[in-house]
């Protein structure tokens, strides 16, 4: 049995309906009760049970990790992560507007885009080792791995180790003995693929630019040092 609405006196119902992308809204009993509940949701003191409550509402019905407050205001609904293949076009556009300091490879093997809910919000393009040296028939790279920043964290915590454990699992599906990437030394650690169980492959790189006297190059790249990971499927720990 419901409990009488403190306001109106009718049962007490919140109704959570229009949601487009991570945006909702919600009804309730009365105009009172609404505005009740939307005061708790940003106060300090009451959010975290507002959001619990939510997060039970919104998930028996759609498939969702949490319901957060965003830092841009309102309350947002976090879907929940999924993959699929999209095309080579708009992974290279997505990479094109969001990669902060790469363009997107000429290239690729295959690509995955990861969503949330209806959004893309990260994207994975796996193609042949950049190295001239590394032999392409046996190992391929994560040539551009992308998150959009512009969104909440909340909406793609975690996309970047489902992304490096999808390419991984795709790589070795394919006959590959090996699957590589690098990250900047100096300014990343690594931690999703750390969570991806990808392991450090040498010690970094020298850095330095590509364009030589003999084969003059445009660096389009940033030139400092990088650190190689890599994971290989005749290991215990291959994916």
């Amino acid at each position: 049995m419901k409990e009488p609405c403190y306001f109106c006196g009718e049962d007490e119902y919140i109704e959570v309906f229009e949601i487009w992308g991570s945006d909702f809204q919600f009804d309730t009993c009365c105009y009172e009760s609404h505005e009740a509940w939307v005061d708790a949701m940003n106060c300090p003191v009451d959010r975290e049970e507002t959001l619990e409550y939510l997060a039970t509402l919104v998930g028996q019905w759609v498939p969702c990790r949490q319901v957060y407050n965003s830092d841009s205001g309102g309350i947002r609904i976090d879907h929940d992560l999924t993959l699929q293949n999209i095309s080579r076009n708009e992974a290279k556009e997505f990479v094109r507007r969001h990669h902060r300091h790469n363009p997107p490879p000429a290239g690729d093997r295959f690509r995955f885009g990861c969503y949330n809910g209806s959004d893309l919000v990260a994207v994975a393009i796996v193609g042949r080792p950049v190295a001239r040296m590394i032999d392409h028939t046996k190992v391929v790279e994560v040539n551009r791995l992308c998150v959009n920043h512009n969104l909440d964290r909340e909406l793609t915590w975690k996309a970047c180790s489902l992304l490096y454990n999808a390419s991984a699992k795709e790589a070795k599906a394919r006959g590959f003995e090996k699957i590589i990437t690098y990250t900047l030394a100096e300014e990343e650690v690594g931690m999703s693929l750390r969570y991806a169980r990808w392991k450090k492959d040498g010690s970094p790189t020298k850095g330095g630019s590509w364009n030589r006297a003999s084969r003059p190059r445009t660096d389009k790249a940033p030139t400092t040092p990088k650190q190689r990971w890599a994971k290989c499927f005749n290991q215990k720990e291959a994916a």
